[in-house]
C-alpha cells in the first residue's frame, strides 16, 4: 500500500486476515446485489417477451383496422349503387356478406383487446415486482456504501497500526 510518497508491504498473516475480515461484509453485500441484479434481469427478460407479444397483437390490430377500412369502402360502394333495382338481390347478398365480415372483425378485435388487457395486467405485475427489487437494490446499495466506509476506516486504522508497530515494511517500489 502507499502512504504519501512511500510504499509499504504487509505480509503478516494476522494483518492480512484482519484486512480480509474488514472487507467481508462489503463482499457479502456485493454478492447479494449481484443475485438481485440477476433476478431483475430475469424479470426484464419476461417484460421484454410480453412487450414482443403486445407488439404482435398491435400489428394484428393494425391489420384488422385495414380490413375494416376495406369493408367501409365496399359498404360505401354498395350504398352508391342502392338506387339500381336490377341488381337488388346481388346487392342484398353483398350487404349480408359485408355485415358478417364486420361482425367477424368485431369478434377478432374483441379477442385481441382481451389479450392486450391480459398482457397489460401481466406487465403491471412484473412492474410491481421490478419496483420491489429496485427498492431492495437501493437498500443494499446504501448498506454497501456504509459497509465500504466502515471497512475503509478499519483498514486505515489497521495500516496506521502496522506502520507504528513496524509490521508494514517500507519498500523501494514507486
Amino acid at each position: 500500500f502507499r502512504r504519501g510518497d512511500k510504499a509499504y508491504l504487509i505480509d503478516d498473516p494476522a494483518y492480512v486476515g484482519r484486512a480480509k475480515a474488514a472487507y467481508a461484509p462489503v463482499d457479502a453485500l456485493a454478492r447479494q446485489q449481484g443475485e438481485l441484479g440477476g433476478r431483475q434481469g430475469a424479470l426484464g427478460g419476461k417484460q421484454g417477451a410480453l412487450g414482443a407479444q403486445q407488439g404482435m397483437l398491435g400489428a394484428r390490430q393494425g391489420q384488422l383496422a385495414g380490413q375494416r377500412a376495406m369493408l367501409a369502402n365496399q359498404q360505401a360502394m354498395l350504398a352508391a349503387q342502392s338506387g339500381q333495382r336490377d341488381h337488388a338481390a346481388e346487392m342484398q347478398a353483398n350487404r349480408i356478406k359485408l355485415e358478417a365480415s364486420e361482425q367477424e372483425l368485431d369478434r377478432q378485435q374483441a379477442k385481441l383487446s382481451q389479450q392486450q388487457s391480459a398482457l397489460g395486467r401481466q406487465q403491471a405485475e412484473l412492474g410491481k415486482q421490478q419496483e420491489a427489487l429496485g427498492a431492495q437494490q437501493e437498500a443494499l446499495g446504501q448498506r454497501q456504501q456504509q459497509a465500504t466506509s466502515q471497512a475503509s476506516q478499519q483498514i486505515r486504522k489497521l495500516l496506521d497500526e502496522a506502520i507504528a508497530k513496524g509490521v508494514a515494511r517500507p519498500t523501494s517500489l514507486r
